[in-house]
């Protein structure tokens, strides 16, 4: 079972799969609606059988975007 990670970015917010590292996590950036009002830019982050393990993925995360992170979740 992959888990994958969902992050919130604040609008405007531009993001490469270069920027994580392709050995890291496979990343796919979308655009969505929330709440009707505003738009975010929500990036799914897929583990790759990373050998830190996915909560090593999450830290490596944060440490890039925490001033940009308004919201994430696992799931």
């Amino acid at each position: 079972m992959i888990k994958s990670i969902f992050i919130y970015f604040k609008k405007g917010l531009n993001i490469s799969m270069s920027q994580l590292g392709k050995p890291v996590a496979s990343c796919e950036v979308r655009r969505r609606q929330t709440e009707g009002v505003l738009t975010a830019t929500m990036l799914y982050c897929w583990a790759l059988g990373f050998k830190g393990g996915f909560k090593k993925i999450m830290e490596y995360i944060l440490l890039l975007f925490s001033e940009k992170i308004f919201y994430f979740q696992f799931f």
